[in-house]
């Protein structure tokens, strides 16, 4: 299964939320990939997550990329996640330390 889905409004970011959504994406076995104008990064490396968010304008939009046998389920928790970051822009998410994946398969594909 393939989900692609783009964000149009900003999301504001703080490291430790970058870092907790590359923890959410390594739990699954899917490929999970962030980008912007066709620039897309390996969502299961923190430092490519937080360099992507970190030089994002908030005029960009981003596009999330979720492919594999459990995209739906990773798909969910990563667009929760992202959901609450937008409404409490200063805040880690109470529920995302609640998200547990059940699966864990590290990231072969290089980029």
């Amino acid at each position: 299964m393939n989900i692609e889905w783009k964000w149009d409004a900003a999301i504001p970011v703080a490291i430790e939320s970058l870092i907790r959504l590359a923890d959410i994406a390594n739990g699954y076995k899917s490929s999970i990939l962030f980008g912007k104008k066709q620039m897309y990064i390996n969502g299961k490396v923190s430092s490519q997550v937080v360099s992507l968010f970190l030089t994002m304008k908030c005029d960009q939009t981003l596009s999330v990329n979720v492919e594999g046998e459990d995209a739906t389920e990773a798909f969910r928790s990563i667009h929760a996640y992202i959901h609450e970051l937008m409404r409490e822009p200063d805040a880690v998410p109470a529920q995302a330390a609640e998200i547990k994946a059940v699966h864990h398969h590290p990231f072969t594909q290089a980029m």
